[in-house]
């Protein structure tokens, strides 16, 4: 509720609003030890210039590693 989205090619909602998303069809699910990873294939993608937020060792910062402010 109140995040803005659309149906992607593959008739998954995606996210509206980001600087770049995927949307993918999985090709194949591959046993790694404990995990498992995921080989997909994109099937459409979207960008646009702009500042990226990460969210690392428990904060939100920008990719000079200078805090965010995330109020």
């Amino acid at each position: 509720e109140g995040v803005g989205w659309e149906v992607g090619p593959t008739g998954a909602p995606v996210l509206g609003d980001v600087l770049a998303r995927f949307d993918c069809r999985i090709d194949s699910i591959v046993e790694a030890g404990d995990h498992r990873m995921l080989l997909a294939r994109v099937l459409g993608h979207f960008s646009q210039p702009g500042s990226p937020l990460l969210f690392a060792g428990g904060r939100f910062r920008g990719l000079s590693d200078a805090p965010v402010n995330n109020a």
